[in-house]
């Protein structure tokens, strides 16, 4: 009989571990799951000769979905950064005005602004139009985590002063 009762408690001892097991593995999988589908912004400032661009890149894994964007320039503030921009005789290759609830798929980006200047001068005054601002992007996962990503524009200071050294094909 006392056997018995012993055979019982070590069974009872062993359930009590594989619950609690059990219950550790599902915390484990539930923060996985969370930061698998995390996304990661980044502002992405392509500067070529012939091309000249502004982006919100998504580089995680999971949907980003846009709370806000705030563009910042002397203490002036826009909703978008195609405000901030001259008047030039061209065409954009692509802007964003309303960014506000829009979702960026991983591996996807969203065009602030874009353009192939025809001229060194719709060059020069898009770079000149472009230093020193600053993007604030707020967004949350589909957990509805707030993350917020800032970045100042610095790198068309570089090529408007003609001061980086390498220059592309």
């Amino acid at each position: 009989m006392q056997m018995d009762n012993v055979f019982d408690a070590i069974n009872l001892m062993l359930s009590i571990i594989a619950i609690c097991v059990s219950i550790h593995a599902i915390r484990i999988t539930r923060v996985h799951n969370k930061l698998s589908v995390e996304p990661i912004c980044a502002i992405i400032e392509r500067y070529h000769e012939h091309n000249l661009a502004v982006v919100i890149v998504n580089r995680g894994l999971g949907a980003m979905i846009i709370d806000s964007v705030t563009v910042f320039k002397n203490d002036i503030e826009r909703h978008n950064l195609i405000e901030f921009m001259p008047k030039v005789n061209q065409l954009w290759n692509g802007f964003s005005l309303e960014i506000k609830k829009r979702a960026i798929l991983p591996d996807h980006e969203l065009v602030l602004c874009a353009i192939d200047p025809e001229s060194k001068e719709i060059r020069d005054q898009i770079l000149s139009a472009l230093a020193d601002i600053t993007i604030t992007v707020t967004y949350h996962n589909i957990y509805g985590k707030t993350k917020q990503k800032s970045k100042t524009l610095s790198y068309c200071k570089t090529f408007l002063d003609n001061n980086f050294g390498y220059r592309a094909k």
